[in-house]
């Protein structure tokens, strides 16, 4: 069973109501008593910490590794302004503020330590990223250089075109479901990422038939000429 949909519709709720929340709380402080807002704050800041669990789980379980290597990047983040607030006592300063309690002083020299933690491992992080972009480029670029020589040409239909969220190099890359062949009898279907600029989405729509270009070493690694080019 796919769990990959309702986990993202729970992360979407929980992100409206979030913003619902954190847009009612400046509002509310003209007729609302200080103990309800700063409960009210914490409500918001738990479930802040809810929606970006649940977008990093969602993230995490994808099939796309784009997604699996930000959600490392997002943990990061959430964990460095975690123990931000927790040390340099910034969250108590909020929530004692709206409370009408002590305002402690907020420990400055802790912002100072976890901020260059943050902006540092944020860099450390987000290598992974930028590596695997690479390979993937270099990879896709190597695939059409040779399937362009030694590719049998084949005929297919586009059976699904779904976008992955991502870009490469500024081209949104899309999830693209062909059904191979012509004869009944022979005809498979494969699925694999593409990158498609915006100006040639219109040559794979749905229902549409397209020229083929299959590895005859592997079948299912399937490349669309186009009259812009293979994709």
């Amino acid at each position: 069973m796919n769990q990959k949909g309702p986990l993202r519709t729970i992360t979407m709720i929980c992100g409206i109501l979030v913003a619902i929340l954190s847009a009612f709380i400046p509002i509310s402080m003209t007729f609302l008593p200080g103990s309800i807002l700063a409960t009210l704050l914490k409500i918001d800041i738990a479930m802040i910490g809810v929606t970006f669990a649940l977008l990093v789980v969602s993230l995490i379980v994808s099939k796309n590794m784009f997604y699996k290597l930000t959600a490392i990047i997002i943990t990061y983040v959430l964990v460095m302004i975690t123990l931000m607030m927790k040390h340099s006592g910034a969250h108590l300063f909020f929530l004692n503020g709206l409370a009408g309690k002590p305002v402690p002083e907020v420990n400055m020299a802790a912002i100072t330590k976890y901020s260059w933690m943050l902006h540092g491992g944020v860099f450390v992080t987000a290598i992974p990223l930028v590596i695997y972009s690479i390979y993937y480029t270099t990879k896709l670029s190597r695939g059409k250089k040779n399937i362009s020589s030694n590719g049998i040409p084949q005929i297919g239909v586009i059976t699904n075109v779904q976008s992955t969220g991502t870009k490469v190099n500024k081209v949104r890359i899309y999830k693209v479901r062909i059904r191979v062949g012509q004869e009944e009898y022979s005809q498979y279907e494969i699925e694999r990422d593409m990158a498609i600029p915006n100006h040639i989405i219109h040559t794979v729509s749905i229902g549409k038939t397209v020229n083929l270009l299959v590895n005859s070493n592997n079948k299912n690694e399937v490349f669309i000429n186009t009259e812009y080019g293979i994709l």
